[in-house]
């Protein structure tokens, strides 16, 4: 066998994948990713369902409250809209006692002017007169709305953003504009708004009923 017969097999026995159309199988970190990916594929997220609280619930959770800081809590978001950071964040100057608003800075460092309802303004003069600042962080106001849903034996999940959306559903059945609860709400678009507008099958009877339907 010539010098370079003997070479050339010498170079395949070395790199047999190397050899016209044979391919290197994949290294076992590639191998693994594969099969992740194939058999935990990405599932899409569900939209969130904003159902709001019916005003028989909404006063179930009310009656549930257990002391100053429930009242705060609920009264507070379930009449104002606020986002829980907002809420959590309020202090004694934020408030326009005479006007009976709030100013709120929200997304985006946008100020806004929110409207007071007398129940709320009176638990805030309360809050305040003894503290420079809310009683709750984000995630334990947030713990203590599930709570005192649970003490109310309520079914249907309830968060703070439960308690912004049935406001916002409050606000929009007592006839306030659509542009004035956008800006009441902090949104940047009235589309986010109109969200809102998305009753359950109970909801939208029942309002057709207190017309006259």
């Amino acid at each position: 066998m010539s010098k370079t017969k003997e070479r050339k097999k010498s170079l395949r026995e070395r790199a047999p994948f190397a050899q016209r159309g044979a391919r290197k199988p994949p290294s076992s970190s590639t191998s693994s990713a594969t099969v992740a990916s194939s058999s935990s594929p990405k599932r899409k997220k569900k939209g969130f369902a904003r159902e709001p609280l019916s005003a028989e619930v909404q006063a179930q959770l009310l009656a549930a409250c257990a002391d100053h800081t429930d009242r705060l809590l609920v009264i507070v978001l379930l009449d104002t809209g606020l986002r829980i950071s907002e809420w959590s964040g309020l202090v004694p100057a934020a408030v326009r006692w005479q006007r009976a608003t709030v100013l709120v800075k929200g997304k985006g460092e946008v100020v806004r002017e929110v409207p007071l309802t007398e129940r709320a303004r009176k638990i805030l003069e309360i809050q305040f007169a003894v503290s420079q600042t809310m009683p709750l962080r984000p995630r334990a106001a947030e713990y203590r709305v599930k709570k005192v849903a649970e003490r109310a034996g309520i079914k249907q999940p309830v968060m703070p953003h439960v308690l912004r959306h049935s406001f916002a559903c409050n606000a929009l059945q007592a006839g306030v504009d659509l542009r004035a609860l956008q800006r009441a709400m902090g949104h940047s678009r009235i589309s986010i708004t109109e969200t809102y507008l998305n009753y359950s099958d109970e909801m939208t009877l029942k309002s057709f009923r207190q017309h006259g339907w």
